[in-house]
């Protein structure tokens, strides 16, 4: 298991180490700054949209071949970055990459939980889950310090290295038979569809917050909020770091609770974490960002670890993946929409009755459950 959890670290690491430089690289192509945004965010789009079927299909034909096939994409990906002449050349070698991480983060969690005993399922979904956001973590900071060191191509390397490492980390794992499934009763099929689609809204949920605040609304307005580049940086990190530190005793709270109580937890934390922005003081701000950080780290592992039980449950992960992604980029598109018509000062209230409301309705959802 730990071997799985290093590759998650490495994949994670290798897809965000070209955060930083992206959109830059895209403009030196000739791209216009709306252009630069849809090439950065493209991959996004496309695992939100292609990780359920394909989690699905990791069920059907076993979690290695997608694995496997999904590391290719990740490491070539990068070094086709290094010889396109033209923003189309970009756009679809970050399509591929969007398809690498579409076909290997499902059938990679679904392994996850297939190796763990029922027990421990949120425990161990909380580690891969803390390992995806330490990759997080590392990734941008390593890319941005080698292109202003050494060039954007060293970063690209650097992506496909650690892409590398991600695949020898799931050699042992290569001959893994497909895992077989009994047939499902029809009450349980509502069962298992009920708690899909809340995992997924939750998910949904807690992420389009996240977003809106961390991704768009503090960076965009740093200066009407009077915080400076870096304290922007320190507050998003933060916010990332600490979501990472508190997977793991989601994961276990989750196993002895249950995994609706963590789910709620976690959006009504994360909601009292955005309002506390409307404040603006820089403590306060540091503060609001921690809340947002357990506030996500507790709901979305205890979301992923409720799929997770499912026994279909390579096409719930990757339902809930989707969700996740989708959050990323609706979020920040309907914080902007907000923005321009009622202020930015809205975003936060907005964001956090949002949150707030949609805790509710998750909670109807897993009423009866666990």
């Amino acid at each position: 298991m730990r071997s799985l959890y290093i590759s998650g670290f490495f994949a994670y690491a290798a897809v965000s180490t070209v955060f930083p430089v992206i959109s830059p690289y895209a403009s030196l192509l000739g791209a216009s700054e709306f252009q630069s945004a849809i090439i950065a965010g493209a991959y996004a789009i496309v695992t939100a949209i292609a990780m359920m079927p394909f989690g699905h299909l990791s069920d059907k034909y076993g979690r290695a071949k997608f694995m496997i096939l999904g590391l290719v994409l990740y490491i070539s990906s990068p070094l086709l970055y290094i010889f396109v002449k033209d923003i189309t050349s970009l756009l679809l070698a970050r399509i591929l990459h969007g398809f690498g991480m579409a076909l290997y983060v499902p059938a990679l969690n679904a392994l996850v939980a297939d190796k763990s005993p029922e027990n421990r399922r949120g425990e161990a979904m909380g580690w891969i889950s803390a390992a995806f956001m330490f990759g997080f973590v590392l990734g941008p900071v390593t890319g941005g310090l080698l292109a202003e060191k050494f060039g954007v191509i060293s970063t690209f390397l650097s992506s496909s290295a650690f892409s590398v490492l991600s695949f020898l980390s799931i050699c042992p794992y290569l001959n893994l038979k497909k895992t077989e499934f009994k047939k499902m009763k029809e009450e349980d099929k509502l069962v298992a569809s009920k708690n899909i689609l809340a995992a997924s809204l939750a998910t949904f949920f807690t992420t389009f917050g996240s977003a809106a605040v961390a991704i768009f609304a503090l960076p965009f307005y740093s200066n009407e909020l009077n915080i400076t580049s870096t304290l922007v940086g320190t507050l998003t990190s933060s916010l990332f770091f600490v979501s990472a530190l508190a997977r793991i005793p989601a994961g276990k709270l989750s196993d002895k609770i249950g995994r609706s109580p963590v789910i709620v937890l976690g959006l009504l934390v994360e909601g009292i974490g955005i309002y506390f922005m409307v404040f603006r003081e820089p403590l306060q701000l540091l503060f609001a960002t921690w809340l947002c950080g357990i506030g996500m780290g507790f709901t979305n592992t205890a979301s992923y670890a409720l799929a997770s039980d499912v026994r279909r449950r390579g096409m719930a992960i990757g339902a809930v993946n989707s969700s996740l992604n989708a959050g990323i980029f609706v979020g920040p598109a309907v914080a902007g929409l907000f923005a321009e018509y009622f202020g930015f000062e809205v975003i936060f209230t907005f964001s956090a009755v949002f949150v707030l409301a949609s805790s509710i309705v998750v909670t109807v959802l897993l009423k009866n459950s666990d």
